[in-house]
């Protein structure tokens, strides 16, 4: 993280989030790097690892309005989202 810029590797993409599916994925993990990520300031860039939405970078206050990983507050709410109930 570098002021004003976050890169999300694998974590967040635009739109989406990384796969927590595989052998070695932790939904729980998941959930507390999405939380500190929200907690950046609105106007921080955002650039994932991967360019998989519909452009290549976004922000902060735009992941929080329109990416639905990043918007459950309590991990139940999480694990529902994720199909983990």
């Amino acid at each position: 993280h570098l002021p004003g810029i976050l890169l999300t590797g694998d974590t967040l993409f635009v739109g989406n989030i990384g796969n927590v599916e595989h052998e070695h994925g932790d939904l729980e993990a998941m959930y507390r790097s999405l939380r500190r990520i929200e907690s950046l300031p609105h106007d921080t860039e955002v650039f994932p690892g991967h360019d998989y939405g519909q452009k290549p970078s976004s922000s902060i206050s735009c992941e929080r309005r329109l990416n639905a990983y990043m918007r459950p507050v309590k991990l139940e709410q999480f694990r529902v989202l994720m199909g983990h109930l």
